[in-house]
Formats: C-alpha cells, structure tokens, sequence
C-alpha cells in the first residue's frame, strides 16, 4: 500500500526547519498544517492499510466483488485526501517491478539490515 503524500516526521531529513516548526505544534495544529499542504495526517494515512489487514475473504466494496483481497499494488496517491478506503487497485504493469529491480532490491535490503541480525537471521536472507 502507498498511502500517498502524508505529513509524517520523516520530513527532517529533508526539511529540517519544517521538522523544527512541526515539533512545537500539537498534534491538532500539525494535522491543520498537513491539510493546507495537500498531506495525509498520519491517521488518514493509515486508513488504508488499516482497511486492508480488518477485511474478511470478501469484500462487497472492491471492483471485483466476492473476491479475495489478496495481492495488489492500493495506491494512495490516486485517492482523493480525505477519502474512505480502499484505495484505487493498481492494475497497470509497473515497469519497475521485475525481477531485476527485485533482486536489487533484496540485495539492497540485506546489507543494510544484516549488521542488525543475528546469525541465524543472517544466513537465512543470504
């Protein structure tokens, strides 16, 4: 799931005096502020992946009905702010999601996360 553009602390890597500004405010002010920037709160971000990880087997609400819910690409940066769940289902090919990127991927993720594993961890994602 994308949740699309939400106003998160992850901002202070990028926009440190935002994050500066950001700290001082109450959680009702920061969610004000995501509005007027065209940001998800946290919350709204959730929703999604919330609605996902709640639904039975089937869902009336999806486009293919009695459907399982399983696999998909839910962008949420195709969903208005603001909108209830599920996100659009992307079903276009995304030419960036092959084995080759995949495989990097992996390969990318395992490096930066091996020196945090044990052992045992490390020779399973070898």
């Amino acid at each position: 799931i994308d949740p699309g553009p939400t106003a998160t602390q992850i901002v202070r890597y990028t926009l440190t005096q935002r994050a500066t500004q950001r700290a001082a405010m109450t959680p009702e002010q920061r969610d004000v502020q995501a509005k007027r920037l065209s940001l998800r709160t946290p919350t709204e971000a959730a929703m999604s992946a919330v609605w996902l990880l709640t639904q039975t087997d089937t869902n009336d609400n999806l486009p293919n009905q009695n459907q399982p819910v399983e696999g998909g690409f839910y962008l949420g940066a195709g969903a208005a702010i603001g909108s209830m769940p599920p996100p659009p289902l992307w079903n276009s090919v995304l030419l960036w999601r092959n084995s080759s990127t995949s495989k990097a991927l992996w390969k990318t993720c395992a490096e930066l996360s091996s020196p945090y594993l044990t052992k045992e961890a490390q020779a399973f994602i070898a």
